[in-house]
């Protein structure tokens, strides 16, 4: 169904998918508007949740722990079992529920037909307001990004590494982390940045992540730091180059 994690935007804020089974219950948490008293924590607290949580790892064979779970750091919250995360969207709202059940339903049918991914996609972006052009300059970048962390991970880039090299490549485009960049424009922090970037800022971006590519490549920089700095100084020097261009 799907592979590494997938973001999928409801009511603007991004719901994290991993694999084929787990979903972020904190992001469908802040989907909902963030309702006092139905975060996960209270959530898993009821009697019902329980039941259910023990019922299905036994079904699977499994310890309760296999189907709920915490994660720390960048992407942290709580992640469950998809079973689970389509009973606590129903708990936060129908519509909610209809939604993630949806988004299983055309992940299973992607899965058959690997072309559905790419009209998805259009349709997506459509539906946001984009133009024929900015589709097709957010889908190279989505697979420029795709690529240029496979080359990171080649030259032993590890999770923190990936974190280092993309927030050098965005304070050297934007001008500032992706954070603030948000933050400026009343964002939420969970919005997929690249998709509020200008035209300009995406492509420089996306020129940015394949340079740093080669020169990784070519001089056979390894490591977290090491190519977190190449990363950092070809995004400068590709947003030197473009602000001589535009100004």
């Amino acid at each position: 169904m799907m592979k590494g994690i997938v973001k999928m935007d409801y009511n603007g804020v991004s719901v994290a998918f991993e694999g084929k089974k787990e979903v972020c219950l904190t992001d469908l948490w802040r989907a909902a508007g963030s309702p006092e008293h139905k975060d996960p924590e209270h959530w898993t607290r009821i009697d019902s949740t329980k039941e259910l949580i023990n019922a299905l790892a036994a079904e699977q064979n499994t310890l309760p722990e296999g189907i709920l779970k915490t994660k720390r750091g960048k992407g942290g919250g709580t992640w469950a079992n998809h079973i689970i995360a389509v009973s606590y969207a129903g708990y936060l709202s129908p519509k909610l529920q209809i939604w993630v059940n949806q988004v299983f339903l055309e992940r299973l049918q992607e899965e058959k037909n690997p072309d559905l991914i790419g009209q998805r996609f259009i349709d997506l972006y459509k539906r946001k307001g984009f133009s024929d052009a900015r589709i097709a300059l957010r889908f190279k970048s989505i697979q420029g990004n795709k690529e240029h962390n496979e080359v990171l991970s080649k030259h032993g880039v590890d999770k923190l590494g990936h974190a280092m090299c993309a927030n050098n490549i965005n304070v050297g485009i934007l001008g500032t982390t992706k954070k603030k960049y948000l933050a400026t424009r009343g964002l939420e922090p969970t919005a997929d940045v690249r998709d509020h970037m200008t035209d300009a800022e995406l492509a420089a971006e996306t020129l940015a992540e394949l340079l740093s590519d080669s020169k990784i490549e070519k001089e056979d920089v390894f490591g977290n730091k090491p190519c977190a700095k190449v990363c950092h100084l070809v995004a400068k020097e590709v947003s030197n180059t473009v602000h001589r261009l535009l100004n």
